[in-house]
């Protein structure tokens, strides 16, 4: 499930940085004030080379399957993938320390990719925002994306495989961006631990629970009488008349951003009343008489479950 990795060979590690030079495309040669290094491509790969050592950054997913990542690269395709590398550029990049992960699989979706995002809601230390381009939850060390994998690969002019031509195609994808070691709690990640076993498999449950952990919108009532029950409950009576409120100003998410908001403009005296009213907000969408999870939810969390589980 790798696509993206960046990797760090030290100059200790490698005898030979000319040999892989000659290797690359589109040569060129550039001088900062860290002194002078060169960088070229190799198939989808733009590596740099340093008097201190040499930087890898591409697909794995593109370079095993010549040139497409809508396929999904297994553990055993990532050994594949790195032995390419290894062997075209006469590199130990088994040995390259790992710096960045891309982990990442296309689920064939019901519906159109973008209904899903109305229903994952915030997620705890991340920050949400949804754009043209997908939804994104972004913190300082990690991303975690959904998007049109359909529109991607159509935009950058890349044919689409035919089985997935017609389909709703929505790619969930993982981002490790820095301090990998400390938020995978191993002592080492270098391009062999990719693929194996019980860091590919961590990879895929950690994978599975940032997921998981996203809070689900939940669909409003619609404005009908109450029941019978609801009625003889004065706090359901409440709750169920601020659901109805909440719908009239677009949902739990509009709830929760008109907070954001207000404390954005300073609107709070007591710091912790924006907790209290996000707390609130969520008690009142799970009050199960009124609220009810959207079928492409449990669509999506069942196919994330699935692939999880039989993923190898």
């Amino acid at each position: 499930m790798y696509d993206t990795v960046n990797l760090w060979l030290n100059h200790s590690d490698y005898f030979d940085a000319g040999k892989c030079l000659n290797l690359l495309a589109d040569q060129r040669e550039i001088t900062d004030q860290t002194g002078t290094k060169f960088s070229g491509n190799f198939d989808n790969f733009r590596i740099t080379v340093k008097e201190t050592g040499i930087f890898f950054s591409g697909s794995l997913a593109k370079l095993y399957f010549g040139g497409e990542n809508q396929s999904t690269l297994t553990r055993a395709a990532t050994k594949g993938a790195m032995q390419m590398l290894e062997d075209n550029l006469e590199l130990p990049i088994s040995k390259a320390d790992v710096c960045r992960i891309d982990f990442s699989t296309n689920i064939p979706v019901k519906h159109k990719e973008g209904v899903y995002y109305a229903y994952l809601g915030n997620a705890r230390f991340y920050k949400r925002n949804e754009a043209s381009s997908g939804l994104y939850y972004q913190n300082k060390q990690r991303t975690l994306l959904f998007y049109s994998k359909i529109i991607e690969q159509t935009a950058k002019k890349t044919p689409i495989l035919q089985m997935y031509v017609g389909k709703n195609l929505l790619r969930y994808e993982m981002r490790f961006t820095k301090r990998l070691k400390k938020q995978l709690n191993v002592p080492l990640i270098n391009g062999q631990t990719l693929y194996e076993p019980d860091f590919y498999q961590n990879l895929i449950k950690r994978w599975e629970k940032e997921y998981l952990n996203i809070h689900r919108n939940k669909n409003l009532i619609e404005n009908k009488m109450p029941t019978a029950a609801i009625l003889s409950n004065k706090k359901d009576f409440e709750k169920y008349l601020m659901q109805l409120g909440m719908q009239l100003i677009g949902g739990e998410m509009e709830a929760l951003q008109m907070i954001d908001r207000a404390k954005d403009m300073e609107l709070f005296t007591n710091k912790m009343q924006p907790n209290r009213l996000k707390a609130l907000i969520k008690d009142v969408s799970n009050f199960e008489a009124g609220a009810t999870e959207n079928d492409a939810i449990q669509e999506l969390d069942k196919k994330i479950k699935q692939i999880a589980k039989y993923q190898l």
